[in-house]
């Protein structure tokens, strides 16, 4: 499905560049267990991992690596949260709470919780010291394509809006997500005129169209 959009994206555009960022995705999965139907939210990883027992019922760590073409930190963390973590909807089969390739998941048959709707936590990662530049910098583009998809999403909604309402509406979305600078939205913002985004109106500099 990604590549059928991203082949449409590509025919519809030369000066503009198509990244997904998974990390920042999230899904909603309805989980039938014996003991009760959940409705679980979580992030993307999770999900993808929750959703290979649609066709298995134990599924080794290292196989999950390989399916899902993900890092195995990546799937480590993702696992640790989902068997380990406040709503153990999965089981491992081999005691202990290190993770390794050969290990056996299956679903949590005997989970059940009073509440319906649950959000399954997402685990924070340790990191040396030593790397925090390299952790701040993924933040920080974490952060600024998710400053553009709002930008964008506002532009696209409303065809057009002046600057400082575009400013306010998009910290009021972003803000459920993280503190957003407005210098660093109005850098965006310059950067989404650049590559034709948006454009600026030629006698109000302080009104913006959004570009279909």
């Amino acid at each position: 499905m990604m590549g059928v959009f991203k082949k449409f994206y590509d025919s519809r555009t030369q000066s503009r560049v198509l990244k997904w960022v998974h990390s920042l995705g999230t899904a909603t999965l309805i989980a039938r267990f014996p003991k009760g139907e959940k409705e679980l939210s979580m992030n993307a990883y999770q999900a993808c991992i929750c959703l290979l027992y649609n066709n298995a019922t134990v599924v080794m760590a290292g196989d999950m690596e390989k399916q899902l073409q993900l890092s195995w930190e990546e799937i480590k963390k993702n696992l640790h949260t989902l068997a380990f973590g406040k709503y153990k909807v999965l089981i491992k089969a081999q005691p202990g709470k290190d993770i390794k390739e050969n290990d056996e998941f299956q679903i949590n048959d005997d989970f059940q919780d009073r509440v319906r709707k649950i959000k399954i936590p997402t685990m924070v990662a340790k990191f040396n010291p030593k790397n925090t530049q390299q952790v701040v910098q993924q933040v920080e583009e974490d952060r600024r394509h998710a400053i553009e998809a709002c930008i964008v999403r506002l532009m696209k909604s409303r065809r057009q809006m002046e600057h400082s309402q575009l400013i306010s509406e998009a910290i009021t979305q972003l803000s459920q997500h993280f503190k957003p600078d407005p210098k660093v939205i109005k850098r965006r913002i310059d950067d989404l005129i650049a590559r034709e985004y948006l454009e600026r109106d030629s006698d109000r500099t302080n009104l913006y169209r959004y570009l279909a």
